[in-house]
């Protein structure tokens, strides 16, 4: 076979491929906005990646994902759209006295209380760009390099079922639907990360288009109220602290003593309500961390130390601090009373500046610390995210007599369809997630510390 032959061969099948995608946006209710840009292709006129003679290898600087919260959170499917949980909250005083006489009538024990929690849907969008039909897989010329392989990924680990996976990447250098599917995953994970601890369903459009789950700035806190009654249910609150934007660096012992005794405190919940044993995990920004454990294994080994003498100075040794250090940022960890908890750096937690905040000094950062417990009683899952599970049977038969234009991907995490008119197609899809936490009083919250690294992520 003949180089021109190979090509128009290659040539042919990527057309085969995209035309078995593009079926499914025939017959189709819904129309894209007509209006392609000139742009966004990966090869062809203006194509991303079609200038000749560049090296096959292409390494990327896309700031992508890491290990997070939202990560470490196991992902189930549900079809209850508003799940009522059930807290045992406690037990009311006993009424009456202690009886006089033998024949005499004892107290009568105390009425239980309960409460309700509920964690509604949340529902998010992302589509392609608009792209033309005519204009997939065309190449300027026998120099448009349809080698080339990408060093690096933007999007490592996720705990959501992005279809078409997103890795590996190579794809997206040579197609222009690789490349879209791979842009609309990423930014659906950048959202999601960061809704993971800002959503709050009071944002929602009043026309229900969107909706938002509530992220760990509203589980993670204090009056929460009965689902049903709207009842205040104090019992349920969180441990909420205020650091009132003390520097680290200034207040190290300051700052190892209200998480210590946020751990203290919820631990004792946990001890005293028969949950242990309990995994919790601290999230917190990068450069939270890393101002946290250069001030922590000094503040930690002192911690309570007093000269008995004016005169006299504490001694430390500096090998041993240094060893704490490097240990806690190795293994991402903080050393509390002998315990050694779990660090997750998250980037999605929001972060305030000097231009946000008036209350952050220029050139420094401050965010919230968050206590989250994973699991209890050795194993049991208290913290979780859910999706609406689109993969069940009313959907796939609704879905049969819609005909080609409508899908179910990521095993019933995302509904997605494509939308056309004429050569001109789009694809959307949705994901309805929500975060589930049934132990809100064994979490934490450290509110507004702020921090000064010499240089910033």
């Amino acid at each position: 076979m003949t180089a021109p032959t190979q090509e128009l061969v290659g040539t042919s099948n990527a057309v085969e491929e995209l035309l078995r995608e593009v079926t499914k946006a025939v017959a189709t209710k819904h129309d894209s906005p007509g209006t392609p840009a000139a742009t966004g292709y990966a090869h062809g006129d203006q194509g991303v990646f079609a200038f000749p003679g560049v090296d096959q290898r292409v390494f990327s600087t896309i700031v992508g994902n890491r290990a997070s919260l939202s990560t470490n959170l196991p992902i189930v499917g549900s079809l209850t759209s508003s799940p009522l949980f059930e807290v045992y909250t406690g037990i009311r005083a006993a009424t009456g006295t202690q009886p006089d006489d033998h024949c005499d009538d004892g107290p009568v024990a105390g009425l239980s209380k309960t409460g309700k929690l509920s964690f509604p849907f949340g529902e998010y969008h992302m589509q392609t760009q608009e792209l033309r039909l005519d204009r997939l897989a065309l190449v300027n010329d026998r120099a448009d390099p349809m080698d080339l392989t990408l060093v690096g990924s933007p999007l490592t680990e996720t705990p959501f079922a992005f279809e078409p996976a997103p890795t590996p990447q190579t794809s997206a250098l040579r197609s222009t639907m690789a490349m879209n599917f791979q842009n609309r995953a990423v930014s659906m994970h950048r959202l999601l990360s960061q809704q993971t601890f800002r959503g709050n369903p009071a944002n929602g459009p009043a026309a229900g288009g969107s909706a938002e789950f509530a992220g760990m700035d509203l589980l993670i806190n204090t009056g929460h109220v009965d689902a049903s009654t709207n009842t205040a249910l104090p019992s349920l609150d969180s441990d909420l602290k205020d650091f009132n934007y003390a520097k680290v660096e200034d207040n190290g012992s300051d700052l190892v003593t209200a998480l210590s005794e946020m751990y203290r405190f919820v631990r004792n919940n946990a001890e005293t309500m028969g949950f242990m044993p309990v995994r919790w995990v601290f999230a917190m920004r990068r450069s939270a961390f890393v101002q946290i454990t250069e001030v922590w294994p000094c503040s930690y080994m002192l911690g309570g130390c007093t000269q008995a003498d004016a005169g006299l100075n504490l001694m430390l040794e500096a090998p041993a601090a240094r060893e704490l250090r490097d240990d806690m940022r190795k293994n991402k960890f903080l050393l509390i009373d002998g315990d050694r908890v779990e660090v997750v750096i998250d980037d999605g937690i929001l972060e305030e500046t000097a231009t946000t905040s008036a209350n952050v000094t220029e050139g420094c950062f401050a965010s919230d610390i968050y206590f989250v417990p994973m699991s209890v009683l050795g194993g049991q899952q208290v913290t979780f995210w859910e999706h609406q599970q689109f993969q069940n049977g009313e959907l796939i038969e609704a879905i049969s007599r819609i005909g080609p234009g409508v899908r179910i991907e990521g095993g019933g995490q995302f509904l997605s369809w494509s939308k056309r008119t004429n050569v001109c197609v789009q694809w959307e899809f949705q994901i309805n997630p929500r975060i589930i936490m049934r132990t809100p009083w064994l979490a934490g919250r450290l509110q507004n510390v702020m921090y000064c690294p010499l240089q910033h992520e």
